[in-house]
């Protein structure tokens, strides 16, 4: 498997437990009010999702801008030392929410601008464990599949 696929996987593996993270910071911890998949839906529809179908799609969408991040993450890092790769993973996660977060404010998307503290917090904590996850499913990747 070569570090490409092993970039996706790691990215989706990071984007299914960072919407994990996401829906109990939503809806048992109750500490914010703005889910991952709202940010996908805002963007493809102009809106958060109104039913079922656009709920779904805008996860499944999100969860693949996952995959495309762990693509860029393993191009980003490959020479980083492997004693170091959880924090870099998530300094990568949370580089990655830094910037995303700027993009509305720079090309002024409506419904994603003016975000509270508690969104900002609940989603850059799930970008840090977005970060390690992928930085452990690509080490545990390399591992397997090096050693075949």
């Amino acid at each position: 498997m070569d570090r490409v696929v092993r970039g996706l996987i790691a990215g989706i593996a990071g984007g299914l437990i960072m919407n994990v993270w996401d829906f109990i910071s939503k809806y048992i911890l109750d500490f914010h009010d703005h889910l991952y998949l709202d940010w996908a839906a805002t963007i493809i529809y102009g809106h958060p999702p109104v039913n079922l179908a656009e709920f779904i799609f805008s996860l499944l969408a999100q969860i693949a801008w996952s995959g495309f991040l762990g693509l860029l993450f393993v191009m980003l890092m490959p020479y980083a030392d492997s004693k170091n790769y959880l924090i870099v993973g998530g300094f990568m996660g949370f580089l990655a929410s830094f910037l995303i977060f700027s993009i509305p404010q720079i090309f002024k998307i409506p419904g994603l601008m003016n975000l509270s503290t508690t969104t900002v917090i609940s989603h850059s904590i799930g970008a840090i464990i977005w970060g390690y996850v992928v930085a452990q499913t690509m080490q545990l990747l390399k591992l397997k599949f090096t050693a075949i």
